[in-house]
Formats: structure tokens, C-alpha cells, sequence
């Protein structure tokens, strides 16, 4: 700042000088008319008129005196204003001419005479001078891109930089266009290049208005007395060095770039795809982008136009966390600053506008760490942001086009996805989908009453997380949430303009709707001969979205939903009733199979046992759970048959004869007939049929042999011969744990299956058969005792 214009020490002197001989004048002056005027009075001395004569002189010269004086230091004051006024103009000029009118620095003409004379300077005292000359990358396209306005507030921010970073006795000037110049003295090249280096740094983060605009420069050195002794030559050497470096950067740029940008939109050109969604194909050039210029975030946020909801998609590094980007700005526009914000440090950002044929509607950032990313040009960012923006033009022509001409056929796509053999759940899924895209809504739900037994659906079907589906959930399958749909249900149809803050709306239910940016609701009640079945809620971010040719659409849809769901909820009661008959008929073949076993009071607790045996066996030869499970309770049943037997054979003391022998060889069969011939029961009809055949075909009542055997009825074989030498029988004695496990193994490929005799032997190596058999011991010991203090 030029500090303020004064007189000099020695005119402000010369001015009290001459103040000083005018009130000495003045005073003489009045001196000799007193005199004067008593010499012609003296006579008259003590005469009144004497008095006020001299009284008179004397005051109209000291009038006189004082405002002679005045009037010339007030002249002075004038004078010096006027002086101020005319140096201050002088400055004004000077700096027109000598410094740029947009940033503030030096012009080219001024900062030409700074070089020559710190040049003059460095050669008398034998130092030295670096010029530093930068120039802009791709502000042209940048300028171009986002208009005249944002390239100046660009410059002034560079000029700034290129202030700071001037130092004390240095210069910065801008030497036209988006052309930059640092002047420091005393510097030598490697102090210049470590500026250069911290400039370069400085540009990279230069934001206007939050929009980082990744002005990057290419810089060049000229040094005194290494590259020459004038201004022109240190000019002409940082000139050559810094287009020899953009011309290096562009080269190096272009060859590192090209395979990668080459490839990036052959990736894009196979994203379009005619049978994908809009969102999806966004989301496939945003990861080819991502993926082909190792970004650490590509990031394309659209916003609503006409009955077309916001579309925001993001692709996020390993560590970019995606759902940072995304959360509640999915369901509109993304903030720049915000997603600025979440990035590591050091990374740099692209910032491009996406626009339409009213102008910018969106925008498309990319995101990356200097190490490990390819920066591209403004050339490559601009291309594939007019490639997104003619994505989503057309996606939305195609969404127009369908919706005038489905208006018919959604009807018919709704009938065929409610109609599904999938589960309700997921049909209705379905159809929330195709509803939610043929209206353009952000989002599509319904919402289920009792009559949706077990099957309660609420499906938010745009831009909703696992989150906040399960936090939806919970608040409409309240008691407040499910009294709301019933109320609102009584006034359907309608539309709610701000379900966030509708006092009707329960409250968890607003705070979720506020944190989505839903703005308007459209409900539509689904009734079928008079019975509610639930609403249809579709919502949309977009306000006054939803009109009554919307409502009535809804309402059409709805009126050909209800028979599909009470169809389809028929169908669900039917296949309920069917598991539950299924596990009818388990629970009666379970208390045949204990009543068959309560005959025998040699038996006493062998179904229990011999279905711990099974599980273990069969895990052990490698199913898995649920088959181990099935083939124990299948255990249970397997001797059923022997209800068919009379006491006289089942309660023999000594050995049965012949006849005895054949009626025993004929449970098996009985026991497969009572079992029934339902497909349920395939397991334990196989277990009941064959679990008396053997290994060699000496078994009975089909002698299969081998791998014909059943494997369960296989697993079931080896349990109960098991299960039989380890307990006490009228014809026998209990036999120990390895005496048994020796038994079973000596009769391995003969009677039993040698799969199965391996798992049993590997369960007794273990230890785990040991374990097993005192388990089972002692809840047959507990079970008598149990009984007897009941």
C-alpha cells in the first residue's frame, strides 16, 4: 500500500518561516499606529476617545495578524491536498501500467525491469537470480467448460499462489493470458526448483466456491549468471525449459493415458447395453473408470427432471468406503464439499459439469492419489461426461417411451411376478420394482396387514440399504406403524406432500423419511371384496411429484394386484396347512414307533439311543446336518412294523422256530404300509423297508446287497446292532463298548456296510463313541428315576 503524501521537512520550514515574518510585520504594524496614534493624541491622554482609538488600532491588527496567518496555513493545507490528490493519481497510473489489472501483479513490462535491475544487483555483489515461468494446464478447457467468470476467479487464485510464494524481495508477476512468473533473488537453481515444487503443490489445491479445479502448471528455471546475463536471457531459458517440460508432461500424459482411456471407453461403449437399467450402466462406466485410471472414486450424481427421480451411483476404492458417499444423498444431489471432505488427504479431484438442455444437472467426479492414479486431461474428463449425460438422456426417453406404451402390459407383469413360485416376500419385491420404475417414483412399498400371516412385506426398492429396510421394518410392524396403516388405508387414496413432518406419520417413521429426502407420498389402499389387504406407498424425493393421473394409475394397479395377492396368499395358507399336516403325520408315526417299542420291555429306550447313533454316524461318513438330522428321526419309526407282530413272537423267552421267523421277516414290509406312501416320507419308508438287509444279500425282505442299499438304512443297520450287543436282552447279556465296536467291525463287508463300520470305528478312536455311550447310559438310568418320583 503506497503510505500517505506529505510536504517535505524542508517546505513545511520555509512555511513557518514566512508564518512567522507575517505575524512580526503584523505586530510592528500595529506597534507603530499606537504610537503614531498616541503622538497625534498625546494631550489628550486621559481622554476616553484616546482609549478607544488605540483600543481599536490594536485589535484590528492582531484581527489582522491572526487571520493573515490562518489564511496561509490553510493555503499550506490546500496545497498539501492538492499535492496528495495529484501523486495519488500518479501512483494509480503508475500501477495501470505497471500491474495486472485482474490478479494484482506485476505486468510484463514492469516485471522485465525488476529482472534487469535484481540482475544489475546480483552482478555487483556476485550472486545470483532465478526466474521461475509457469504456465497452465488445460485452462482453456477449463474455461471453456464452466465459463469466463469461474477462468477469472481461477487466475486471481493462482495470482495469489504466485504472491505468496513470491517471499520477501522476490516479485510475481502475471505475464499474460494464464501465464505466471516468479522472480527470486539470491536463489540459485536448486532453491528455484523446490518453489516450483511447493507452486505446483499450491495449484493442486486451489478450490473456487468448493469446486476443486486442479490447476496444474508446467514450470520452467532461468538462472543468473548460469543461463545468461540479461532479463532476455534468462526469459528465453525459462521459456524453453518450462514448453519443454509441457510438451514432456503431454507426451508422458498422452502415452499413459491413451491405453488407459482407450480402454475406458470400450468399457463404456459394452456398458450400453439395451436390456440394463440406466443406474446400471452408469454404475458399469463409473467402475470402468474407476478400475481402468485407478481411481480411488468415480462418483456420477444427476439430479430430477420432470417425472424422472435423482440418480446417484459411486464406485469406491478398497479404501474408499462407497456407502460414505451415498447414505441419505443417494435419494438426491451429491455435495461436492461433502464427498471433498471424506477423501484422504492429498488426493486430488476432478470436478465435471453434466448438462442437459436446460443446463447443468449434474456432475461427475473423479477422485485419486498422485502416486497410484491416472490424472486425466480435461479433454477425457468432458468426453465421458458428455457420454453420462447422453446415458442418461436416452435411458429417460426409453423410460417415457415404455411408460406411454406399458400402460397396458404392466398389469399383465405384475399378474405373472405376484404369480411366481418364489416366496411372497420376494414376489412382491418384484413387483415394487416394476411399479416403482413404470411411475418413475423413487420408491415403491407395500405394506401387509394379518392377512399377510407370516409373510409381512415392506420393500424400499430405490437406493435403500440392508439398514434401512431393517430400520423400516421394525417401526412399521409396531403397533403405532401397523395403526397407521390402517388409518391412512381409511383415507385412501391420497397424497401426502410432506410425510417427513405430517404429524400422522409416526415419528420413527418421519425420521427415516427425512433422513431419505422424501418429499411427497402417494397412497393407495388394496382391498378385495371389501377386505384390506394392505397400501401401496410409492414416494419420490422430488416435491409435488405425484398428481391424480399418478393416483389413479396407482389405483388401477392395485385394483389388479389384490385378486394376485389373495391368490397368492391362498396358495401360501394351502402350502402352510401341508407342513403342518406333514408334521401331523411325523408326531403319529413318532407315537406308533414308541408305542410298537413299549410292547417290548427288553427295548426299553432303544429309539432314543439308537437316534443319537444315527446323527453321529452320519455326520461321520460325511452329510451334513440336516441330512444327519433326517436320517435320526427316520431311525425312530424303523421298527414299526412290529405292531403287526402278536406278543407270543415279540415276547418269546427262547428262540423263535422257523414260522416265528417268517412272521418277523414280514414288520419290515408292515411298517413301510403304515408309514404311507406320501413323498414326504421317502427317508423313513427306505428306513423302515430295508434296515434288515445286509451288506452280502443274506438280508431280508428283498436281500439287496451292497451300494443298493439305501445309505440310511445302511447308517440305521450298523446303530442297531450297535445298540443291541451294548444292552441286556432275554437271550443275552450286555456286552461292553469294544466288545461290540470288535463285533461290528469282524462282520464289516459281510453284514454291514463298511462305509458306516469306518465311521464307527473312527467315533471310538475319537473318544467321541465313548463319550456318547456314557451320555446315553446315564439318561437311561436318569429316565426310571424320573419316572418313579413322578
Amino acid at each position: 500500500m503506497t503510505p500517505p503524501l506529505t510536504l517535505s521537512q524542508s517546505a513545511r520550514q520555509e512555511v513557518r518561516r514566512i508564518v512567522l515574518i507575517s505575524r512580526v510585520a503584523g505586530a510592528l504594524v500595529a506597534a507603530a499606529l499606537a504610537v503614531g496614534s498616541m503622538y497625534i493624541y498625546w494631550g489628550d491622554f486621559h481622554d476616553l476617545d484616546f482609549v478607544f482609538q488605540c483600543f481599536t488600532v490594536v485589535a484590528g491588527t492582531v484581527a489582522f495578524v491572526s487571520l493573515s496567518t490562518i489564511s496561509r496555513i490553510g493555503h499550506v493545507g490546500v496545497l498539501e491536498r492538492s499535492l496528495q490528490e495529484v501523486q495519488s493519481l500518479s501512483e494509480q497510473l503508475r500501477d495501470m501500467a505497471e500491474r495486472d489489472s485482474l490478479t494484482g501483479l506485476y505486468n510484463l513490462r514492469a516485471f522485465h525491469e525488476q529482472v534487469e535491475e535484481e540482475i544489475r544487483a546480483a552482478a555487483r555483489d556476485a550472486g545470483a537470480v532465478s526466474l521461475i515461468v509457469a504456465d497452465l494446464d488445460g485452462f482453456k478447457t477449463l474455461n471453456d467448460a464452466y465459463g469466463h467468470q469461474f477462468g477469472d476467479e481461477v487466475l486471481r487464485a493462482t495470482g495469489t499462489a504466485f504472491a505468496a510464494a513470491s517471499g520477501p524481495g522476490g516479485a510475481a508477476a502475471r505475464l499474460g493470458g494464464d501465464e505466471f512468473a516468479l522472480l527470486l533473488p539470491g536463489a540459485r537453481r536448486d532453491d528455484a526448483a523446490v518453489v516450483a515444487q511447493s507452486m505446483e503443490a499450491s495449484l493442486g489445491v486451489i478450490r473456487i466456491g468448493g469446486r476443486p479445479v486442479a490447476a496444474v502448471g508446467s514450470f520452467g528455471i532461468g538462472v543468473f549468471p548460469d543461463d545468461g546475463d540479461s532479463a532476455q536471457a534468462l526469459f528465453a531459458a525459462a521459456d524453453g525449459r518450462m514448453y519443454s517440460e509441457k510438451h514432456r508432461r503431454k507426451v508422458e500424459s498422452l502415452s499413459t493415458l491413451a491405453g488407459a482411456a482407450r480402454t475406458l471407453f470400450v468399457r463404456a461403449g459394452r456398458a450400453l447395453c439395451r436390456d440394463h437399467t440406466t443406474t446400471r450402466i452408469l454404475h458399469d462406466i463409473a467402475e470402468a473408470a474407476r478400475e481402468e485410471l485407478a481411481l480411488s472414486l468415480c462418483l456420477i450424481s444427476v439430479g430430477p427432471r420432470a417425472q424422472h427421480p435423482a440418480l446417484t451411483v459411486a464406485s469406491a476404492g478398497a479404501s474408499e468406503p462407497e456407502g460414505a458417499f451415498l447414505g441419505a444423498a443417494s435419494y438426491g444431489r451429491v455435495q461436492t464439499p461433502t464427498v471433498v471432505q471424506m477423501l484422504p488427504q492429498g488426493t486430488w479431484v476432478i470436478e465435471a459439469p453434466i448438462r442437459d438442455e436446460d443446463g447443468e444437472n449434474g456432475t461427475m467426479i473423479l477422485a485419486g492419489m498422485p502416486t497410484t492414479s491416472f490424472r486425466p486431461d480435461a479433454a477425457v474428463v468432458l468426453a465421458l461426461a458428455d457420454m453420462v449425460q447422453a446415458v442418461v438422456a436416452n435411458g429417460r426417453a426409453h423410460v417415457d417411451a415404455v411408460r406411454l406404451g406399458r400402460e397396458r402390459d404392466i398389469h399383465i407383469d405384475v399378474a405373472h411376478a405376484v404369480a411366481g413360485s418364489e416366496p411372497l416376500r420376494d414376489r412382491l419385491s418384484t413387483v415394487t420394482k416394476l411399479i416403482a420404475e413404470f411411475v418413475g417414483a423413487t420408491a415403491v412399498s407395500i405394506e401387509g396387514l394379518q392377512a399377510f400371516n407370516s409373510s409381512l412385506t415392506y420393500n424400499m426398492t430405490s437406493g435403500a440399504s440392508a439398514r434401512f429396510l431393517e430400520r423400516w421394518d421394525a417401526v412399521r410392524t409396531s403397533d403405532e406403524g401397523l395403526a397407521f396403516v390402517r388409518a391412512i388405508a381409511a383415507e385412501a387414496p391420497c397424497i401426502l406432500d410432506d410425510p417427513a413432518h405430517d404429524p400422522r406419520v409416526p415419528e420413527g417413521e418421519r425420521v427415516l423419511l427425512d433422513r431419505a429426502g422424501v418429499r411427497t407420498s402417494a397412497i393407495c389402499p388394496i382391498r378385495l371384496d371389501g377386505q384390506l389387504l394392505g397400501i401401496l406407498a410409492a414416494v419420490s424425493t422430488t416435491p409435488d411429484f405425484f398428481n391424480e393421473d399418478i393416483v389413479a394409475m396407482l389405483m388401477t394397479i392395485t385394483d389388479h394386484l389384490a385378486p394376485a395377492i389373495s391368490v397368492a396368499l391362498l396358495r401360501d395358507a394351502l402350502e402352510l396347512s401341508y407342513v403342518q399336516l406333514e408334521q401331523a403325520s411325523r408326531e403319529s408315526l413318532a407315537r406308533l414307533a414308541y408305542a410298537a417299542e413299549a410292547r417290548d420291555p427288553h427295548t426299553g429306550g432303544h429309539l432314543r439311543r439308537i437316534r443319537h447313533y444315527c446323527v453321529a454316524l452320519a455326520l461321520e461318513v460325511g452329510l451334513d446336518a440336516d441330512e444327519a438330522d433326517a436320517i435320526g428321526a427316520a431311525s425312530t419309526i424303523h421298527d414299526l412294523g412290529k405292531l403287526s407282530l402278536s406278543d407270543d413272537v415279540l415276547h418269546k423267552p427262547g428262540r423263535l422256530t422257523p414260522g416265528d421267523w417268517d412272521r418277523m421277516r414280514e414288520h419290515p414290509g408292515h411298517g413301510e404300509r403304515l408309514i404311507g406312501d406320501s413323498p414326504k416320507f421317502e427317508l423313513e419308508r427306505a428306513v423302515a423297508r430295508w434296515h434288515h438287509e445286509r451288506w452280502d444279500g443274506t438280508g431280508y425282505p428283498d436281500a439287496l446287497s451292497g451300494e443298493k442299499i439305501p445309505l440310511a438304512a445302511r447308517i440305521v443297520a450298523v446303530a442297531d446292532a450297535f445298540d443291541a450287543l451294548t444292552t441286556d436282552r432275554p437271550y443275552k447279556r450286555a456286552w461292553s463298548l469294544d466288545e461290540a465296536c470288535d463285533e461290528v467291525l469282524r462282520m464289516r463287508g459281510r453284514l454291514f456296510c463298511p462305509r458306516v463300520v469306518e465311521a464307527l470305528e473312527a467315533l471310538r478312536r475319537s473318544g467321541r463313541l465313548a463319550q456318547m455311550f456314557a451320555e446315553v447310559e446315564g439318561r437311561e438310568q436318569e429316565t426310571p428315576r424320573t419316572r418313579a418320583a413322578a
